[in-house]
């Protein structure tokens, strides 16, 4: 478990900088519901390991990446 929580967290962390990388809204939201699928994976560990230090910094972080998402959702949707 602990392996799996490794990677899911990295790809949270990875996918956000390479969503951010790209030129187009598309292409950036494909990147950063990536990046919010894995931090889902994240958090569900972290509640079958009983990890809730852990728990509580994942749910913040997953309202940021929800909110990054409208963000560019907005912006796509303006233009």
């Amino acid at each position: 478990m602990k392996d799996q929580l490794l990677r899911a967290s990295s790809s949270v962390a990875l996918n956000l900088a390479e969503g951010n990388a790209r030129r187009t809204n598309k292409d950036r939201l494909k990147f950063f519901n990536i990046a919010l699928a894995s931090l889902r994976e994240v958090q569900m560990i972290c509640k079958l390991e009983d990890l809730n230090r852990i728990t509580g910094k994942a749910d913040q972080v997953g309202g940021m990446i929800y909110a990054l998402n409208r963000s560019v959702t907005d912006s796509a949707n303006r233009n």
